[in-house]
Order: C-alpha cells, then sequence, then structure tokens
C-alpha cells in the first residue's frame, strides 16, 4: 500500500542526486524509481513520462547516448498515446532530442541519431495508398526531416551579439520556421541555444528566402528547421 509513497522517494533522492552532480548514484536511484514505477503504474501509463524524462536526463550525464535515445523514443510513443500528433507536448520531445543530437555530436555525427530517432517514431502505416512523393514531402515538414539550410536561395548569416561574444557564448542554435506559398518566412522560432543567439538567429531566418514548395501541382506551406553554429 505505500508503493506510490516509495516510488516518489525513490524519485526525489535520484534527483536530489542528479542536483549534486553525483549522476552514478541518480542513476542507481533512478532505475530503481522507474522499475517500481513500471510495476505501480504500468509501462505505458502517462505517469511513467515524468521517469523517463528523469533518465534521459541521467544517462546524457555519464555519456551514455544510447540509453538516452532508447528513453527519448520511449518517451515520445508512449506521450503520443495520451497527446495528438501536433501537440506541443509531441514537438517538445522531438525539439529537446534534436538539441541532444547537435548538441553531442555536431552537425555531420548528428544526422544518424536523428534518423533512427525518426524512423522510431513514425506511425505505422494503414492500408491507404500513399504515393512515395506524399510520404517524402509530409516527412520534409516535421522536425527531425526538415533541416532545410541547403534549400535556401539566401540564406542570411545571423549577427554574433557584442554580449554573447563577451561572454563566449557559441554553439547550434536551431530555429523552426514557416514558410508560405510565395517562399517567404512566415514565422521563425528557435529552440535551442543561448537566449542572445536565439534572438539573433531568428531576426536572420526571418530575413531569408527559399523558393516556392509545389506539392500535387500546388504551392503549399511547409515547416522546417535552420541550423546556425556560432563559433568564437
Amino acid at each position: 500500500k505505500n508503493e506510490k509513497s516509495i516510488v516518489r522517494t525513490l524519485y526525489d533522492v535520484a534527483v536530489t542526486y542528479y542536483l549534486n552532480e553525483d549522476f552514478w548514484q541518480a542513476n542507481k536511484f533512478g532505475l530503481e524509481s522507474l522499475s517500481l514505477a513500471e510495476k505501480v503504474f504500468g509501462k505505458e501509463s502517462k505517469d511513467i513520462l515524468l521517469f523517463l524524462v528523469m533518465m534521459r536526463e541521467i544517462y546524457t550525464k555519464l555519456n551514455k547516448y544510447n540509453e538516452t535515445e532508447d528513453m527519448y523514443i520511449r518517451q515520445y510513443l508512449t506521450a503520443r498515446k495520451y497527446f495528438d500528433e501536433d501537440s506541443d507536448e509531441l514537438q517538445e520531445i522531438e525539439d529537446s532530442f534534436s538539441c541532444f543530437a547537435y548538441y553531442n555530436f555536431g552537425m555531420s555525427v548528428s544526422k544518424p541519431r536523428l534518423d533512427r530517432f525518426k524512423a522510431a517514431i513514425k506511425p505505422k502505416k494503414d492500408n491507404t495508398a500513399i504515393s512515395e512523393e506524399a510520404t517524402n514531402f509530409f516527412e520534409e515538414g516535421k522536425l527531425n526531416g526538415g533541416i532545410i539550410n541547403g534549400k535556401a536561395k539566401k540564406l542570411v548569416v545571423p549577427n554574433y551579439p557584442q554580449g554573447a561574444r563577451n561572454r563566449f557564448a557559441q554553439g547550434i542554435v536551431l530555429v523552426r520556421v514557416v514558410i508560405d506559398e510565395q517562399g517567404e518566412v512566415e514565422s521563425a522560432k528557435a529552440f535551442c541555444g543561448d537566449k542572445d543567439l536565439r534572438k539573433a538567429s531568428e531576426s536572420a531566418a526571418r530575413a531569408s528566402k527559399f523558393s516556392p514548395t509545389i506539392f500535387d501541382g500546388k504551392a503549399v506551406k511547409v515547416t522546417g528547421t535552420i541550423v546556425y553554429n556560432f563559433v568564437q
């Protein structure tokens, strides 16, 4: 009858060790809390999501990147049972995984990680016939398949804010954009990187230009991600 209280206590202990940067102990108590939570709540319950987030963060600190990736995939697949495909909750998981991949593996090496994640979370096809062109188009519109730097007619380079330089702020910034039927950037929202670098990246993204995307014979809106890398 005390299992739920014990689960919460184990979780709190794991988080406490994590905050004190004792990641090995955090891992020990985190795994114990996750195991008991699976028994108490069920492996695919909504309550399990909190524990999966905890373990993905612990694994990242321990440089256990394969385990981190597994936690992200499991978190996404579990969350999809409770949230719509276009929900903010699922988008946050995709965004967080993209940040994890780019920060830890860089521009080129991150692609296999992103591809594996994308393949793992892709909904199973039903019996509805859909063309390969349509499949590719819809995948391009998703975050993990829509890096569009190379598709720009004019990709504006962001200014490097002096305040960020003074703080030695650098690294990758990811900007999600919506491109209208004319190839103009309709909106731009950064979701990774230093605060000042995000603002500069959003401004540059909004000023960039793209060729109209033609689908099924007509111009359509698309979404994608622009990657900026700030280096001192």
